[in-house]
């Protein structure tokens, strides 16, 4: 009897150990990189547009609101014509208190007539302090009246 609780108490404790070091190297660093089993199934919007909402008629200058929590409070924007140009390009700065942290942002944004045309998208956007690439992408598509 002694012998067979002995047996099953060695058998728990070897299920324990063998459980504590699978667990401990799914989170270890493999070539320099964390790897974490957990994905947030809802991604972090780290900009967003709050006025003019999608569809919206607007005048010119074209009025952007917002917030952004984005590298140095620093993003970027655009308006592109219904053909895929560029017509206005800029950056522009949001007023977060502390790294991490959403700040608002206002951004008048003057519609050049001559080549505009009715239907217009905004993006607002930021470069990746990585490799320059856009990230954080919002696009509005708006009615110029």
């Amino acid at each position: 009897m002694n012998k067979t609780i002995i047996i099953i108490f060695g058998i728990l404790i070897a299920i324990a150990v063998a459980f504590i070091i699978l667990k401990s190297t799914a989170n270890a660093p493999h070539d320099g990189i964390l790897i974490t089993p957990t994905v947030s199934a809802t991604p972090t919007l780290n900009i967003t547009v709050i006025s003019p909402k999608a569809g919206a008629a607007v005048g010119n200058p074209i009025v952007v609101t917002g917030q952004a929590r984005v590298f140095e409070n620093q993003f970027a924007y655009r308006l592109v014509n219904s053909h895929g140009t560029i017509l206005v390009e800029g950056s522009a700065m949001s007023d977060a208190k502390d790294a991490g942290l959403f700040g608002n942002y206002t951004i008048k944004i003057t519609v050049p007539t001559s080549d505009a045309t009715k239907n217009l998208t905004i993006w607002v956007f930021e470069y990746s302090p990585k490799d320059g690439s856009i990230t954080n992408l919002v696009k509005v598509p708006v009615l110029l009246k």
